[in-house]
């Protein structure tokens, strides 16, 4: 239902778009450029209703890193001739957004719970992940976060973090060109609204076994919808240059950068990552 919506606004856009004079759309393909973050432990207090004082997460420090994906946009364009050089552009579309996000444990401190009771870990292993059942053990008698990857997995292990990402977005911009049209060059300002978003994640659960009479625990992959663990509203700034090959046909370069967190709190492992992304695609004006 949601693309069906989708495509109509796009198309009904379009169209009205394209009853007024300096019109023009843009298609191509985006690339997300995240920073990689570090982040160390933090300590929350607790109510003493809990029966306990404080939590400690992430005790010790940890990377998060976002590997880009190709993705896709579209997008029309209206633009104002203010004089015979400078203009303004208003413009609004959609952003498929690919990526993946890893979070790796660099550094584990030994965290004293009480005095006879320090608790050592691992590092190297993934984030996000509980498991129950007996603690393994390294060679030097080091406590595992997390036990092993199953072998039997394969394929699964690559699948994890990969993220999507569907924006609707609005653009406001103020232009110049020169060369006798063939160069344009704007900037301004863009926010684009969260429609949807999933990213495959490992899924732990306890299962009965009926053989048994018992349970046990098993681990799998799905694809989660993240959408209300992500930012609805993401705004930031646009460059954009455009080269016209002829009157109509042009080649575009953008770089946007936004200054709104990508998630929400609760998802922000290491720290506020923010989303900067390269674009490259065609144009044609009417």
């Amino acid at each position: 239902m949601k693309r069906t919506l989708l495509f109509i606004f796009l198309v009904a856009q379009t169209y009205c778009f394209a009853q007024l004079k300096g019109f023009s759309v843009q298609t191509g393909t985006n690339f997300p450029l995240i920073p990689q973050l570090e982040h160390t432990s933090q300590v929350t207090a607790l109510s003493p209703t809990t029966g306990y004082t404080s939590i400690i997460v992430n005790a010790g420090e940890l990377r998060e890193s976002y590997e880009g994906q190709p993705g896709f946009y579209a997008q029309t364009n209206w633009n104002h001739q203010i004089s015979s050089r400078f203009f303004m552009s208003v413009g609004a579309g959609y952003d498929l957004l690919r990526f993946k996000r890893a979070v790796e444990v660099v550094r584990i401190e030994e965290v004293v719970l009480t005095p006879v009771m320090p608790v050592p870990g691992q590092t190297g292993t993934p984030y996000g992940v509980i498991y129950a059942g007996d603690w393994d053990r390294s060679e030097e008698g080091m406590v595992f976060i997390g036990r092993p990857a199953d072998p039997n997995m394969g394929s699964d292990d690559n699948r994890v973090g990969r993220t999507t990402a569907n924006y609707l977005k609005t653009r406001l911009l103020a232009g110049t060109s020169f060369y006798y049209g063939r160069v344009a060059v704007k900037a301004g300002f863009t926010a684009s609204y969260l429609l949807s978003a999933h990213s495959y994640q490992w899924h732990y659960e306890t299962v009965l076994t009926p053989s048994t009479g018992g349970f046990s625990s098993q681990m799998s992959v799905i694809r989660a919808n993240i959408t209300q663990g992500m930012s609805r509203i993401n705004a930031g700034a646009v460059l954009e240059a455009s080269l016209y090959a002829t009157k109509n046909i042009g080649i575009d370069f953008s770089a946007t950068h936004h200054v709104t967190p990508l998630y929400t709190s609760e998802m922000q492992s290491a720290g506020k990552a923010k989303l900067n992304t390269l674009s490259f695609g065609v144009s044609y004006r009417f």
